[in-house]
């Protein structure tokens, strides 16, 4: 009985500082609930208008993307395309253009390190010198040292 007796006592020892501290109504057995206030309410003691804020959510606002542009037709794509490689087949590898100055200079250094005889060199200034094309058989050692 004493260990009961003395529970009783903590209780009401603990009772009598919460009703010091108002934690507890002064009402023996009865403590305060207290309703926490709703955001409108918060909003209201601030002096904020509840309805003219929007919630905020931790998102931000997704903005539309921007539509792509149309891709061009197919049909132009490959015309565009076959223009390219007539274009560049026209600069690189028509066979019978005239001598450029680079294939000249390329022809005269491989003369110079013996890859071509001294007959192929003479006749390859001279074409160039005429504005011919490149010899067969000068075109092919030049095309084997690719």
């Amino acid at each position: 009985m004493a260990r009961i007796n003395q529970f009783e006592a903590l209780c009401d020892d603990l009772h009598r500082l919460a009703v010091a501290k108002g934690y507890a109504d002064k009402k023996v057995g009865q403590s305060t609930i207290k309703k926490p206030l709703t955001v409108r309410e918060v909003m209201a003691k601030a002096g904020l208008d509840a309805d003219a804020v929007k919630p905020f959510t931790g998102k931000k606002p997704i903005k539309p993307a921007d539509l792509p542009d149309p891709p061009e037709p197919t049909i132009l794509r490959h015309e565009a395309l076959k223009q390219a490689i007539v274009a560049h087949a026209a600069a690189h590898d028509n066979l019978n253009s005239p001598i450029s100055e680079q294939m000249l200079n390329r022809v005269l250094k491989m003369a110079k390190a013996g890859r071509l005889t001294n007959d192929q060199a003479r006749r390859t200034v001279e074409y160039h010198s005429k504005g011919l094309a490149l010899p067969t058989d000068v075109m092919r050692a030049v095309a084997s040292e690719r």
